[in-house]
């Protein structure tokens, strides 16, 4: 099972920490925005979305709101 989500009271894994420390230190611009950090942002963001729909083979939606769709 692969864990994704630090709302629930189980540790997450380290390898995601690690994962997630280096994107937010790298790639920390605004998806919405014109800037070229900002469309790396966006660029990445769908990266991630296609292999890991690929991964959960479609299933698992990844938001990162309740209002996204």
């Amino acid at each position: 099972m692969i864990y994704a989500d630090n709302a629930a009271a189980t540790k997450m894994n380290g390898a995601a920490i690690d994962a997630m420390t280096a994107c937010m230190q790298d790639i920390w611009g605004n998806p919405s925005s014109l800037y070229s950090l900002g469309q790396r942002a966006k660029r990445f963001r769908y990266r991630i979305q296609f292999y890991g729909n690929r991964a959960y083979q479609g299933k698992a939606p990844f938001q990162s709101a309740s209002t996204h769709q």
